[in-house]
């Protein structure tokens, strides 16, 4: 870890810790149930350790062993956000205190791992979701200031991809051994192709008609993810393809967004075509609707290498993705997925070529699954975090 500890004066020898190999872990994260890392890291923990989270979005589906300290935000105003946001931090800090955790783990920059930096309590890790450092800090002058203290303050930055590893040494001028890349990993005991009798059903309940091909865009439903551009390639696609279908699903984005979504398939004569989903998915439903799919499409503007893409990449589907580098990592423009700048016609081109040669989805599976396999399973990853969480402490 090099000399990562050398500027604080916080660390202590772990006695608790030596005696039975019990930590304390403290999340600060997205406590609603659509955060589903934060449930799986903190259930997986709390069967051997003692996990606390404390969050102001929510607490959903966590297990009883998960100690749960909600304090909600109450404010509308941009004032009373940010009077909600100080309590919160008031009484985190209280909280922390009290418990004591040997870890502090703070999820996304400018939120909670913020908080983290206001309470100063170490260790302190923070992990880093991609739109915390890639959009974030060119808001403004104090989004800047708010994601330079985090950085500085942590002990330890945890991004998933290679390029967000790079980007944080690069622009951010930090040293190597500060960050430990860490993918969440997925969990291959859910996602696999397969799912034959659930696929069927879900095509009846949709009212799907045998035979037709199906793009699914499985980002939620915000305005980052850039679906109005892939609901603008539709009119091209059914030119060629009359009967394709084009699934969308809102997940954790908005309601209102969704509606602007609705209104323009409308406009451009294509509700027939599109299928949207008003809800949040729960893993094993979302792996049917990709074994379903022919082909997953993502045109977000800035990204980490996404969990719903190494999702789609499993389940045998056809990834179009947007030409970022980021997604360099894994992929190959017309080796194992299509990359395409996030324009309706050029998006419609791909789209259409991919349904042409559908003996694609094999040849790209093969290579997807053993990328996924070996470098994205759960079971492995999460021993990773884990590894990590020792190593500071000793």
């Amino acid at each position: 870890m090099g000399n990562i500890f050398l500027h604080h004066d916080y660390y202590y020898f772990n006695i608790y810790y030596i005696i039975d190999n019990t930590m304390k872990i403290c999340y600060l994260a997205n406590g609603k149930k659509e955060a589903i890392f934060i449930q799986r890291w903190a259930n997986y923990f709390a069967k051997k350790h003692d996990v606390s989270v404390i969050s102001y979005h929510g607490a959903e589906g966590f297990d009883k062993s998960v100690k749960i300290y909600y304090i909600p935000i109450s404010g509308k105003s941009k004032i009373g956000k940010s009077l909600g946001f100080l309590n919160f931090i008031i009484k985190s800090r209280k909280i922390i205190k009290k418990i004591n955790p040997d870890i502090i783990h703070a999820h996304y920059l400018t939120n909670y791992g913020f908080a983290a930096s206001l309470i100063n309590h170490h260790p302190f890790i923070a992990s880093v979701y991609g739109s915390d450092v890639f959009v974030n800090p060119k808001q403004s002058i104090l989004m800047k200031f708010v994601v330079k203290r985090t950085l500085k303050k942590a002990d330890i930055l945890v991004p998933t991809a290679e390029f967000t590893e790079k980007y944080l040494v690069e622009k951010f001028d930090l040293p190597k051994d500060k960050i430990k890349r860490i993918s969440w990993g997925t969990d291959l005991k859910i996602f696999h192709r397969g799912y034959k009798k659930e696929v069927k059903r879900l095509k009846k309940s949709m009212k799907i008609k045998k035979g037709s091909p199906i793009v699914i865009s499985n980002r939620s439903m915000a305005p980052i993810y850039q679906i109005e551009k892939i609901i603008e390639s539709i009119p091209y696609v059914v030119k060629k393809y009359p009967n394709a279908i084009f699934i969308f699903l809102r997940g954790s984005g908005s309601l209102e967004y969704e509606k602007k979504l609705k209104l323009l398939t409308k406009k451009l004569n294509v509700e027939k075509n599109t299928r949207f989903i008003s809800r949040l998915i729960l893993p094993k439903e979302m792996a049917i609707f990709l074994n379903a799919s022919d082909i997953s499409i993502s045109m977000v503007k800035s990204d980490q290498f996404a969990h719903s893409i190494m999702e789609s990449m499993i389940c045998n589907t056809i990834p179009i993705v947007s030409n970022i580098e980021v997604y360099e990592q894994y992929l190959k423009d017309s080796v194992n997925a299509f990359f395409v700048n996030p324009n309706p016609k050029q998006i419609s081109e791909k789209i259409i070529f991919s349904l042409e040669n559908l003996k694609l989805k094999k040849q790209f599976y093969n290579i997807n699954k053993k990328i996924i396999k070996e470098n994205e399973n759960w079971d492995k990853n999460i021993k990773n975090i884990e590894e990590l969480y020792k190593i500071l402490l000793n």
